[in-house]
């Protein structure tokens, strides 16, 4: 089944074997499905959460067949979430070329436009561990613990996609200024 761009079958089937020597493969697959499925879409809060809410749910559902031990399935997920994060990344560089452009060609950041893409931009975080925080709450018994441990691992370190795009805004605010 394909759901926002995502074969969600193949992602199943591909946790659903997957053993713990596995996690790197695991990782690059979730980026390259998420990337795939943001590519071609309006870059919006709203589309990058359906897309991870599909890649998670897609998730969950391979490795509810696993059969692996608790902590194979956390390092499993954890990569999956790595492998989300690094998709939201590329989008996040998408977006800051997307407003470079934008400002090359004299749009200021005081515009509506302008400011709705930062405060987009500086959301990208909060809208992925929420993604991922309600995730763990609707599992069922096996899986709960284990999506609750990475949730709360990601939450504590924080996203690369997180700190990409503060990182972004400020250096757009930069160079507004200069």
């Amino acid at each position: 089944m394909i759901k926002a761009g995502i074969d969600q079958d193949a992602i199943t089937a591909l946790f659903s074997k997957a053993t713990a020597r596995q996690g790197e493969m695991l990782r690059s697959a979730v980026a390259a499905g998420t990337l795939k499925a943001l590519q071609g879409r309006e870059l919006t809060l709203e589309n990058m959460r359906r897309v991870l809410k599909a890649m998670t749910v897609a998730t969950s559902a391979g490795l509810a067949l696993n059969s692996a031990r608790p902590t194979t399935i956390t390092s499993m997920l954890m990569r999956s979430v790595e492998g989300m994060d690094a998709a939201l990344g590329k989008a996040v560089d998408a977006n800051r070329t997307a407003l470079r452009q934008f400002m090359d060609l004299g749009v200021g950041l005081q515009s509506e436009q302008m400011q709705a893409a930062l405060a987009n931009l500086e959301k990208i975080e909060g809208m992925f561990l929420s993604v991922l925080g309600k995730v763990g709450r609707a599992s069922a018994a096996p899986l709960a613990n284990p999506w609750q441990q990475v949730f709360n691992a990601t939450r504590n370190s924080g996203t690369g996609s997180g700190e990409q795009a503060s990182l972004v805004v400020a250096q757009l605010v930069e160079q507004s200024h200069a």
